[in-house]
């Protein structure tokens, strides 16, 4: 986890080289990091290097203590009021300057995170695009593969159909032909049985 420590060294290391710390540069040159973590840390960071001077203290110089006694000593004392009254009026611009930028910071960063979290969800999102992709190939290649089998069973379901049509038709016939050659044998027999009698009666009549 970046810490406060690491973030100071490296924004000084830039400060010092000239560069500007920006959060993006700071978060490059650490290697990752929060971007709310490295914004507030930065925010501390801005406050120490503009923090402005102690109010001016200096001695009365003695050939203003020579010159102008009580006057010059009542002189400098306003000099130093109105360099104090000064310093006041730009620590309470900084000061509105800094909460200016601090909640420019705090948006900034919650923007970065925002784009970060919406980044990740639109991978997540890719992922499962790409996980429904590849589902819906698979089903349209069971689809292809039971529409073969489909179509070979109606082929074997035909071809079966025929067979036994014939088959049928086959067994039809032959019970035509036996039919018919039961008729004939029958008819022959009957025959056979009529010479046979007509003979007969033929041998007794001679016999008489």
């Amino acid at each position: 986890m970046l810490t406060k420590e690491q973030i100071f060294s490296i924004a000084d290391e830039m400060d010092a080289q000239g560069k500007n710390p920006t959060l993006a540069a700071i978060r490059k040159a650490a290697g990752g990091g929060s971007f709310t973590t490295i914004s507030d840390v930065m925010a501390e960071w801005r406050a120490k290097k503009n923090a402005p001077t102690a109010p001016i203290r200096e001695p009365l110089p003695q050939t203003i203590d020579i010159k102008l006694s009580e006057f010059g000593g009542e002189l400098w004392a306003m000099a130093l009021e109105m360099a104090n009254n000064r310093l006041t009026e730009e620590r309470t611009a900084l000061d509105e300057t800094r909460r200016e930028m601090e909640a420019a910071r705090q948006e900034a960063a919650e923007l970065a995170n925002e784009l970060s979290r919406e980044l990740d969800e639109a991978r997540e999102k890719i992922e499962r695009l790409g996980d429904d992709l590849n589902k819906a190939q698979f089903v349209k290649e069971s689809l292809k593969i039971e529409l073969a089998i489909a179509k070979a069973t109606a082929v074997q379901a035909e071809k079966a159909q025929k067979e036994r049509d014939a088959a049928r038709d086959e067994a039809a016939e032959l019970r035509g032909k036996l039919a018919a050659l039961t008729q004939t044998s029958a008819r022959k027999v009957s025959a056979d049985e009529k010479k046979a009698s007509t003979k007969k009666v033929n041998t007794n009549n001679t016999t008489c």
